[in-house]
C-alpha cells in the first residue's frame, strides 16, 4: 500500500509488485535495482554486483557492536576486503558497487550495512514473495560464484 502511496498511477499494489519483478530484486525487504540495468552490460561488474546483493540476502550475522547493543542493520554486513578477493575487482570499485545501496558499518571501514533496515512489515505482509526470493537466492548461489571465477579468471 505505501509503494502505490509512492507511485502514483501505479494501479493496485499486485501491479506494482509484478512491475517491480521485471526490473528488481528483494534483498531484507527492500527493493534493489537488478545489476544488469545498473551495471551497463560490463559482466564483472554484474557479477560482482550480484554477489554482493546475494550476500546481503544471505549474509552472516554481524550484529553485536562493541558496546553490546545490536545494530539490526549490521546483521547482514559485506566486507569490501572479501567482496574484492573474491571478485578481484580493487577495492574502490566494489565501495563505487556498494554506494548506491549500502553505508560503510559505524566503527569500520571495511564492512558496509544496507542503507535501509529490513522491511520487516513488507516481508510478514508478501511472506510468498519472500519465499519466492529466498528460493531465487539459494537457486542462484551457484550460478553467480560460478560467473564470479569465469570473468575473473578473463
Amino acid at each position: 500500500s505505501e509503494l502505490c502511496e509512492a507511485v502514483p498511477g501505479a494501479g493496485d499494489e499486485g501491479q506494482l509488485l509484478r512491475a517491480l519483478l521485471l526490473v528488481a530484486l528483494l534483498v531484507r525487504g527492500r527493493w534493489v535495482a537488478k545489476s544488469n540495468l545498473v551495471c551497463g552490460g560490463n559482466q564483472v561488474l554484474e557479477a560482482a554486483r550480484d554477489m554482493i546483493l546475494f550476500h546481503f540476502a544471505n549474509g552472516v550475522s554481524d550484529g553485536e557492536l562493541a558496546d553490546g547493543a545490536v545494530n539490526r542493520r549490521a546483521e547482514f554486513s559485506v566486507s569490501v576486503t572479501d567482496m574484492a578477493g573474491v571478485t578481484t575487482l580493487l577495492p574502490e570499485r566494489v565501495r563505487g558497487l556498494l554506494e548506491a545501496i549500502a553505508e560503510p558499518q559505524p566503527g569500520s571501514t571495511d564492512k558496509w550495512v544496507l542503507k535501509y533496515e529490513h522491511d520487516r512489515d513488507f516481508t510478514t505482509r508478501h511472506s510468498t514473495l519472500v519465499t519466492d526470493f529466498n528460493v531465487f537466492w539459494a537457486d542462484k548461489k551457484d550460478e553467480i560464484e560460478g560467473t564470479v571465477r569465469r570473468v575473473a579468471k578473463g
